[in-house]
């Protein structure tokens, strides 16, 4: 089970722990406990009411509350406990099946904590605090009851998306749904006839797939060929390549990354300039890939382990357990894959190994910037391999300018008096993690900022929730300090926002210069994600 903490609350279970020289529990990051049945998933607060302290709790799919205390601060770090206590006793006043019970609250131990992740989750969650302080405060705390003071909470209405609802109603719903499902509702699998009405995989999926993952890990491939020998698979369905990076050669990670189409080859083509004009904070909002790694008990991802001890897998496995995660840019990594993305990796997979199978490690592939790829397809219903050329590389980056046609501010930023300063700009994936509704993947927010480039003062941001470079709020972002005063110059990063500022800096006599790096920028953003952090 998932705890998103507020600040507050992870501070003093920090001091609690201290107290009691105990060591703190973990705070995870969030895509490593991302899970999609956020049933397990609940935001939790702290707040102190006349030197007591009382935690809150809410849940991520169906706003019920939890209620807990009185703490002290040296005991705090029992909320956790008395959360299980509380919650389990609610339910069985609800008349939820024991077994039921029993199960959840079996998942608790131990907890997973993160930061908070949901501003969708935090204002129900300031709420619920507020309203359970109401409470204290009314009553006193010598008769606090948390079962009583949750259920009367659960009972309170609340309004999401303008419309009202009893948290009560739809935990209460939700168990009977649950209840009905002739397994355990925590294996979320039921009938393949089901999963695919849902487009899930099914366990007869689950089980192909991981049959070749487990036979590329047993040819270790990534002892044979480097990263950039790629080889790619035409899907005889869509028609569509996929280009399969081996990653491992020099000992510090093995996988194979899946990348699918035009868009994934130009990220994958980024992820091996990144040492030239990509610097490493945007790694992780750069690749398009699915990612199938091989990695240790205590790294693996949760859903993924969970799904390989459903599965019976677990125990197969010595050391290294497989994960697979789809990364795409501007997301989270995300563990939850559909049918059709389980199948075509697998099929993918399998020819790929094909291919390895027949290698020898004296065999070298034609590398990425080679401009030919080894390739398997399908022709007159058999498969074949051969050497193919890769698209012309250049042309994935090339994107036709984006005209600036607002003549007003034209003739604004040509009459603002000139400066010689320089300035830096660029729009990146903000170093924060936004999700605006529970069943939505988490996204990193983009930010577009201006930075001068000797000082390295932030002269304008300007932030969007959207995961794409938008033109628009690029510009907005750059015409607000152009106003003022007419920049010496613009410096932008190769192969980025060329094309939204090539037509805007020609209109405005501003010089525009391209460079692979741009390290105050660079800093700027790294004091923002230490801040964040």
């Amino acid at each position: 089970m998932r705890f998103h903490c507020t600040k507050k609350l992870l501070d003093m279970l920090n001091k609690s722990s201290k107290l009691l020289d105990f060591d703190p529990l973990p705070v995870q990051p969030v895509d490593k406990v991302t899970n999609q049945d956020e049933l397990n998933d609940w935001h939790a607060s702290l707040t102190e009411v006349d030197g007591s302290y009382i935690a809150t709790f809410i849940n991520d799919l169906t706003s019920f509350p939890v209620v807990v205390g009185l703490f002290d601060l040296d005991n705090i770090y029992e909320a956790f406990e008395g959360f299980e206590n509380v919650l389990g006793e609610v339910m069985l006043k609800q008349k939820i099946d024991k077994q039921i019970v029993f199960e959840y609250l079996e998942d608790l131990e131990p907890p997973i904590l993160t930061k908070t992740i949901s501003r969708a989750k935090t204002g129900p969650l300031s709420a619920v605090t507020i309203d359970a302080q109401n409470i204290l405060y009314e009553e006193g705390t010598t008769s606090f009851d948390p079962v009583e003071v949750t259920i009367e909470l659960s009972e309170t209405p609340r309004v999401k998306n303008g419309k009202a609802f009893f948290p009560a109603e739809n935990w209460l719903e939700i168990w009977d749904e649950r209840s009905k499902l002739e397994e355990s509702y925590l294996v979320s699998t039921g009938s393949d006839e089901t999963l695919a009405e849902k487009n899930l995989p099914s366990q007869k999926d689950w089980i192909a797939f991981y049959e070749v993952v487990d036979k590329i890990k047993k040819e270790t491939p990534w002892r044979k060929i480097y990263d950039d020998e790629l080889i790619a698979v035409k899907d005889p369905e869509s028609e569509e390549w996929t280009y399969c990076s081996v990653m491992g050669r020099l000992g510090e990670f093995s996988g194979i990354g899946l990348f699918e189409g035009d868009k994934g080859l130009k990220s994958l083509v980024k992820v091996y300039s990144v040492d030239h004009f990509i610097p490493e904070y945007q790694l992780k909002s750069i690749q398009d890939c699915l990612l199938l790694s091989y990695v240790s008990r205590s790294e693996i991802e949760t859903d993924n382990y969970d799904r390989l001890q459903k599965l019976g897998l677990v125990e197969n496995q010595y050391y290294l357990l497989p994960e697979i995660m789809k990364h795409t840019p501007g997301f989270v990594p995300w563990s939850i894959l559909s049918q059709a993305e389980v199948k075509r990796a697998t099929l993918i997979l399998n020819q790929v190994l094909t291919i390895l199978n027949n290698l020898t490690y004296a065999d070298e592939l034609p590398r990425l910037m080679d401009g030919l790829v080894t390739s398997r397809y399908k022709q007159d219903g058999k498969w074949e391999t051969s050497e193919r050329p890769l698209p012309d590389l250049q042309s994935l980056f090339e994107q036709d300018p984006y005209i600036f046609e607002n003549d007003l501010v034209l003739h604004q930023i040509k009459k603002a008096p000139k400066s010689p300063l320089s300035l830096q700009v660029d729009a990146v994936h903000a170093p924060a993690i936004l999700q605006e509704y529970p069943e939505e993947r988490p996204y990193y927010p983009m930010i577009t900022l201006c930075v001068e480039e000797e000082s390295m003062e932030v002269l304008n941001a300007v932030t969007y929730p959207e995961t794409k470079e938008n033109p628009k709020h690029i510009l907005e972002c750059v015409v607000e300090v152009c106003k003022d005063m007419r920049p010496k110059e613009i410096i932008i990063r190769t192969q980025t926002i060329e094309w939204v500022l090539e037509d805007f800096c020609n209109k405005t006599d501003i010089k525009l210069v391209v460079r692979e790096r741009l390290p105050e920028f660079d800093e700027v953003v790294s004091h923002l994600e230490n801040e964040f952090s």
